[in-house]
């Protein structure tokens, strides 16, 4: 894969390897490719667990705004 990545001109970018700055780093180099692995998942998973977390806090404060 290397090989075909640089006969066909891609870029190569690494992480800074800080697993509390992969968001940041995926962000700032915007790859098309790469590799994965189950720590990169689970970051994700509790991004979206946390963005959840905090719409339906938000909803239920509403709600119970409303209710009273």
């Amino acid at each position: 894969m290397l090989f075909n990545s640089l006969i066909h001109g891609f870029r190569i970018g690494f992480s800074s390897g800080d697993m509390a700055n992969l968001i940041d780093d995926i962000q700032t180099l915007r790859p098309t490719f790469f590799g994965s692995f189950p720590a990169f998942f689970n970051k994700i998973n509790q991004k979206v667990q946390e963005s959840i977390e905090k719409q339906f806090s938000l909803v239920s404060v509403l709600i119970n705004k409303a209710i009273k």
